[in-house]
């Protein structure tokens, strides 16, 4: 696999190691909640919540004391509320029961040592202080995992898997959306500032570590920052927070006692800043390199420190270390053609000409996030499909073809957890949420032979995935088996149907 692919594989998985190598990936996932209609969905129904709210507030208040614009804060304060109230946020050993285990020997090999140590290193960081803070649950105490050379496998989700998961939830009455961790957050979180109308994609910075992330997003010189699901602040209520709030003058300047209440309060919820990211591009503090522009990254430095009310220390350090700006792949002109759009399928088009435009971009990569299948490279699918740790778990057992056909008919459901034939769910998902379309099944069947033991090197690079336009199909040797009836094709190998896509494709082989 080419370098190239492989990135765009992590864009179709991104996970915490990929988006800790690469935090772009995590723009990705924002431009592909802002095309899915799922997100306006979510949209609307915050919409009508807020609209209901300020007409109460309006009511009940005289007219000479309603701000001109309060619409805005309203809107963010409700994004927030609707997340925390419907949301569940998975501990890290529950990640670990949902998604499995990554190996880190195996993760320095694919990712790089220098990258992988950096990740674990911070998030070790970390979990440390909320041990010594006696703020450490069960839950969250991985470190005996991390000893053993092992981490839970953060899968980042688009708003379509996290919803996926009231699949599998049995809650009673009050059954979250879906599950998130911090950074499905706070992609989440910017892209329902954004759809709602108030806040413009230049206007978006995520911020923090791979220990967490969190959100500040910026109108007409107005921040709004989403800690997570629980918290929330505008800037009156940060300086509060924090201890220099300024009644008489809001928009305070600081002095050198409130810089330091500042840092403390930040460090507190932060837990270390490692990285700025935009859609523009970002800044990666531990290296000091930025792919924002000089102007861009002071322009967000400015915007932080005007929300906060002083400078952040680690952006004043790396100013002081002196930076190493790379070059600049996008500008704001590609913020302004999305920003017109009103409905998903309005970003959908738009993201599409951008994407021709700018190749390898993370306007290219949010398709890759999005699962659409029809994309420059869906090989990638398959490379992003093989590290499934659920999926490799259970073809451990298999012994014959007959028994990778029983894991496929195990999965009952036959519908899309996109609500759509034209996008791909990974075979993981497919195991975890029980359900699949015809292309979602032989895809899983593809990935439980490829890993198979009872296969050997031959046998998994022969083999290959068709999708015609009236099923798929897995062609094992000479036999092909048809994904909706999981038995072998008639007439094999003529295919019934028009043959619309074929994996992998003939330059790229299957590894073993």
């Amino acid at each position: 696999m080419s370098d190239d692919v492989s990135l765009l594989s992590w864009a179709a998985r991104p996970a915490l190691l990929e988006a800790a190598r690469e935090p772009g990936l995590l723009m990705a996932l924002l431009l592909a909640d802002l095309m899915s209609p799922s997100l306006w969905e979510f949209r609307e129904k915050i919409r009508l919540k807020t609209a209901g709210d300020r007409a109460a507030a309006v009511q009940a208040r005289p007219t000479d004391e309603r701000p001109a614009d309060e619409r805005p804060a309203l809107v963010m304060e409700e994004i927030h509320d609707y997340m925390d109230r419907h949301l569940f946020h998975a501990s890290p050993l529950e990640v670990e029961e949902l998604w499995g285990c990554l190996d880190l020997s195996e993760e320095r090999a694919r990712l790089g040592a220098g990258e992988v140590d950096h990740a674990v290193a911070v998030i070790r960081r970390g979990l440390e202080a909320r041990r010594d803070l006696g703020i450490l649950t069960g839950k969250q105490d991985i470190l005996p995992l991390m000893d053993a050379g092992r981490f839970p496998d953060y899968e980042y989700s688009t708003i379509d898997v996290i919803r996926a998961h009231r699949r599998r939830l049995h809650h009673g009455k009050h059954k979250p959306l879906g599950i998130t961790c911090c950074a499905d957050e706070a992609v989440l979180a910017a892209a329902l500032a954004w759809a709602a109308g108030h806040v413009p994609l230049e206007g978006v910075v995520v911020f923090g570590s791979p220990m967490h992330y969190s959100t500040l997003v910026e109108r007409q010189g107005r921040g709004y920052w989403f800690n997570g699901k629980h918290e929330y602040h505008d800037a009156e209520s940060w300086a509060r927070a924090c201890g220099t709030h300024d009644a008489e003058s809001p928009a305070r300047e600081s002095a050198a006692p409130g810089a330091a209440a500042v840092q403390k309060a930040f460090e507190a919820r932060q837990q270390g800043l490692d990285r700025l990211v935009t859609l523009l591009g970002g800044h990666r503090f531990h290296t000091n390199e930025s792919t924002l522009s000089a102007t861009r990254l002071a322009r967000t430095g400015e915007w932080l420190k005007r929300f906060f009310g002083a400078e952040l220390r680690q952006i004043g350090e790396a100013r002081e270390r002196g930076i190493r700006f790379l070059p600049d792949r996008l500008d704001e002109a590609c913020l302004r053609t999305l920003d017109e759009a009103t409905d998903a399928a309005a970003v959908r088009r738009r993201l599409k000409e951008l994407a021709r435009q700018h190749p390898g971009s993370i306007m290219d990569l949010a398709h890759y996030a999005f699962r659409d299948l029809w994309v420059e490279h869906p090989e990638a699918y398959v490379e992003a499909a093989a590290r499934g740790h659920l999926t490799r778990r259970r073809a451990a057992g298999i012994t014959c073809l007959a028994g990778a056909l029983d894991a496929v008919r195990e999965v009952a459901g036959r519908d899309s957890i996109f609500d759509d034939l034209e996008r791909i769910a990974l075979p993981d998902e497919v195991l975890l949420f029980g359900t699949g379309t015809h292309r979602d099944r032989a895809l899983l069947l593809y990935t439980l032979l490829r890993h198979a033991p009872y296969l050997d090197r031959a046998g998994k690079e022969a083999l290959k995935l068709v999708f015609t336009d009236v099923d798929s199909f897995v062609l094992v040797g000479d036999e092909a088996i048809g994904a909706t009836a999981l038995r072998r094709c008639e007439g094999a190998p003529e295919l019934p149907g028009r043959v619309l896509l074929r994996l992998p494709p003939p330059a790229a082989a299957a590894s073993g």
